[in-house]
């Protein structure tokens, strides 16, 4: 292959790229406003397809810059533009490279556990295994879904998108667990919570405008009580289900002082761990993404894993430690299942 031909196929390669990096930059910004509307909470949740995108448009831009075939004003002018898009675009990466990053850092020890004895950090403590999953309504793979389980070992689990079929199903599948509450409907926003330990007490609440029904149970785990939650606000398709699952993030946050004070809450949250109203949830119910320290862990779409998300959410409240979480096997929904074990902090 001669110069001629690597050129020009890069050329092309970079023209191509350079329409769509440029989109991406665009992108990237409008992001960082996610309380702004609708229109830009939803550029927010694609930073790693962003990252993807301006990390392969780097190399070919820097190289068209130092070897610009025809150097004549004309081109002289075309390359300081070429130069600007660079210096654009790496701004970008490294600002999306910082938000998805950061979810590798360990999370902050609150001052009350960083104060604990080695000896006492070390110690065995009881853990608490819990699976959440978005089953889809439509999804029938139900064996599927009852052997994960049972293979997951799972003391708690945690489903949306609960049908009177699932719930029949879910019931038979897994007799050991005949602790459960579970509010079924014809729409996607049945939701469910099953459970090996009996709950000291349960019920179905409505946050928010939409009126999607929440599991709040409380369990005892590890000598105090524990709420858990099973949760599933409308995904933001429009300015109207974007006001509700805002609405419903607010009035779960104001609840907050109804619940115990270690809480786990579990759900598809039609939400990134990058929006600003998924950052205020956190703050303002004082709970943690249990994703901090392994990663972005993407859960939806199965079906088109290149534009695959993170909306699949276990928060916890800060005096429980996240032991291990991970994405598990593919169940015939299009959410991946999310394996959570965690305990109390010394």
């Amino acid at each position: 292959m001669n110069r001629d031909t690597i050129l020009a196929w890069r050329d092309d390669y970079q023209m191509l790229l350079r329409v769509g990096t440029l989109a991406t930059v665009f992108l990237t910004w409008c992001g960082l406003f996610s309380k702004a509307g609708w229109l830009f909470d939803l550029p927010c949740h694609f930073r790693v397809e962003y990252l993807v995108v301006q990390i392969l448009f780097l190399p070919a831009a820097v190289w068209g810059i130092f070897e610009s075939r025809q150097p004549s004003p004309a081109s002289v002018a075309t390359m300081s533009v070429r130069r600007s898009e660079v210096i654009v675009v790496a701004v970008s990466a490294a600002l999306n490279a910082m938000l998805v990053g950061q979810l590798w850092l360990p999370p902050s020890m609150p001052a009350a556990a960083a104060s604990v004895s080695p000896s006492a950090r070390t110690a065995v403590k009881p853990t608490l295994k819990l699976l959440q999953l978005n089953v889809n309504s439509r999804n029938e793979r139900y064996a599927d879904v009852a052997s994960l389980v049972h293979e997951s070992n799972v003391d708690i689990v945690a489903l949306q998108e609960v049908n009177l079929n699932w719930y029949g199903q879910m019931k038979a599948r897994l007799p050991e667990y005949r602790h459960y509450e579970c509010f079924p409907r014809p729409d996607n926003f049945g939701i469910a919570l099953f459970s090996r330990i009996p709950p000291t007490k349960v019920n179905v609440v409505e946050y928010g405008k939409a009126k999607v029904p929440t599991v709040v149970a409380e369990v005892q785990f590890d000598g105090a009580p524990l709420t858990i939650l099973s949760t599933h606000p409308l995904p933001p398709s429009d300015w109207l289900n974007y006001d509700f699952r805002n609405d419903q993030f607010d009035a779960m946050a104001k609840a907050r002082s109804t619940w115990s004070k270690s809480v786990v809450l579990s759900g598809d949250l039609n939400t990134t761990s990058w929006s600003d109203h998924f950052t205020d949830l956190c703050k303002q119910s004082n709970l943690r993404d249990s994703r901090q320290g392994f990663g972005v862990q993407v859960s939806w779409p199965v079906q088109l894993f290149v534009l695959s998300i993170p909306i699949d959410h276990v928060l916890v409240s800060e005096d429980l430690e996240v032991k291990a979480r991970s994405i598990c096997r593919s169940v015939g929904s299009d959410h991946y299942p999310v394996l959570v074990e965690f305990a109390r902090r010394p």
